[in-house]
């Protein structure tokens, strides 16, 4: 499925981000499927291609708009876990959201190895509303259980205070969040 849908995006004018597995938030069958478009209409148009495999029966497409992350459309390639972090907000909360997300990455990847590749809003919920797809990698499940803000609350973890600050400070203004855990296919 990798290398065909790879083939099809190519092909269709896009670029394949990649497959991932779920191991914390999907049921065992399902996956994610990431690709790159240079508008809405091209990625309705051609990013059924990649789906087009009889391994997969069923399957839902998300149009999501890159926001401060990423600046261009390279592939991750980095090894280890995957997290899609979905996030919802008030509309008006998205300026303050944003400025203590990107302040937050400074000493978080830093402090955790880990790299932000995205930060994604989704084009089918209009305002009053935003609904944003934080996508990070960690070398490993353990290191995303370490950047737990739950950890800092615990007096367990103190790497990166200043980011756990600012994310503390995020969840203030996040009315609700859910993350999926994947790995690369």
């Amino acid at each position: 499925m990798k290398t065909e849908g790879a083939r099809a995006v190519a092909d269709a004018g896009g670029i394949f981000w990649g497959v991932w597995w779920g191991l914390i938030g999907l049921a065992s069958t399902q996956g994610l499927v990431f690709s790159a478009w240079k508008d809405a209409d091209a990625a309705l148009a051609g990013a059924g291609k990649a789906l087009a495999s009889p391994d997969i029966v069923d399957s839902t497409l998300e149009l999501l708009e890159p926001t401060v992350r990423p600046t261009d459309h390279t592939p991750p390639a980095r090894r280890g876990v995957y997290a899609f972090r979905t996030f919802e907000i008030a509309e008006a909360a998205w300026p303050e959201f944003s400025a203590l997300s990107t302040g937050a990455w400074k000493t978080f990847e830093p402090g955790y190895d880990a790299r932000i590749f995205g930060l994604f809003r989704y084009l089918a919920v209009p305002p009053p509303r935003r609904r944003l797809l934080l996508f990070t990698n960690y070398p490993s499940m353990a290191v995303w259980e370490k950047s737990r803000l739950r950890q800092l609350h615990r007096g367990g973890d103190d790497s990166a205070p200043a980011a756990k600050a600012n994310l503390s400070a995020r969840l203030d203004v996040t009315d609700w969040s859910r993350v999926v855990i994947g790995v690369p296919a």
